[in-house]
């Protein structure tokens, strides 16, 4: 069961918010996880707690711009990760920060489902 996104979380709000402005559905199961729908209808997930960190750390005039970036970079990472063939590699992945390697072990990273 997905929590509910709390509107007190400025962070999280910007990080959806710039999603939301690239025309992509997305929400926070977790503080530190963001789960996006693609244009397919699938869902990538990708750990945010290192993002989430460094956003927390600059000016609040910046967030809208840090949150853009973030999520630029995560589309085309989630994009990359679509292209390539289910069939060449096994089960996809999302790690880190939008990563889409696949991962050594599934401790930091989870399934895409």
């Amino acid at each position: 069961m997905a929590m509910e996104h709390e509107t007190s979380d400025i962070v999280g709000s910007a990080l959806l918010e710039a999603f939301a402005q690239r025309g992509l559905q997305a929400a926070l199961p977790e503080p530190g996880t963001v789960s996006v729908v693609l244009p397919d209808g699938s869902q990538a997930r990708a750990d945010i707690r290192g993002w989430r960190d460094h956003a927390e750390r600059g000016p609040r005039s910046e967030l809208a711009r840090v949150a853009g970036e973030y999520a630029d970079q995560a589309v085309a990472a989630f994009g990359r990760h679509a292209a390539a063939p289910a069939q060449a590699g096994g089960a996809r992945r999302t790690c880190g920060s939008g990563s889409t390697r696949r991962p050594r072990s599934t401790r930091r990273c989870g399934p895409r489902s």
